[in-house]
C-alpha cells in the first residue's frame, strides 16, 4: 500500500486489508515500511525492534514479529531507527525479507512510504507482488 503524501490513510488501509485476510482464515502479516514516519505502532502493539533492526541484522524475521493475540494478525513494526534510513530499504535484504515472509504468510501487506515524499517507496514497491495506491 502506498499513497502520494502523508496522511492519506496508508497504514490504516494496510492494517484493514491484512485484518480482513486474517478474518477470512489466511495467515496474514502487516508491516510498516515507512521508516521515517511509522504509523502502525499507533494502531497495534509494538515490542519488537522491528523492520530496521531486521534489515541491519537479518537473524530471522520470527524474532521481530509481534502477534496481536485477539485477532491472530502478525505485525512487523517499524520503530524509527536511530540512524539514516535512506539505504535500509534499497538493499537486497528488503527483497529477501519479503520473499521469506511470503514463505510463512499467505498475505503480506506492507504500508509503504508515500511516493511523492520519499524515495524509499520505490524500493518497497519493487519487492511487492502488487501495489495499491
Amino acid at each position: 500500500m502506498t499513497g502520494s503524501v502523508e496522511g492519506e490513510g496508508i497504514a490504516t488501509t494496510a492494517l484493514l486489508l491484512a485484518a480482513a485476510a486474517r478474518r477470512a482464515g489466511a495467515r496474514a502479516l502487516v508491516s510498516d515500511a515507512n521508516l521515517r514516519h511509522p504509523r502502525l505502532l499507533r494502531l497495534l502493539p509494538g515490542g519488537a525492534r522491528g523492520l530496521a533492526a531486521l534489515l541491519d541484522d537479518p537473524s530471522g524475521p520470527a524474532a521481530q514479529i509481534v502477534t496481536d493475540t485477539p485477532t491472530g494478525l502478525a505485525f512487523l513494526p517499524a520503530p524509527r531507527p536511530a540512524g539514516p534510513t535512506r539505504d535500509l530499504l534499497t538493499r537486497d535484504r528488503f527483497a529477501a525479507l519479503v520473499a521469506a515472509l511470503r514463505a510463512d504468510f499467505a498475505r503480506v501487506v506492507i504500508a509503504a512510504p508515500p511516493t511523492l515524499a520519499q524515495v524509499d517507496s520505490a524500493a518497497v514497491t519493487r519487492a511487492a507482488d502488487a501495489t495499491l495506491s
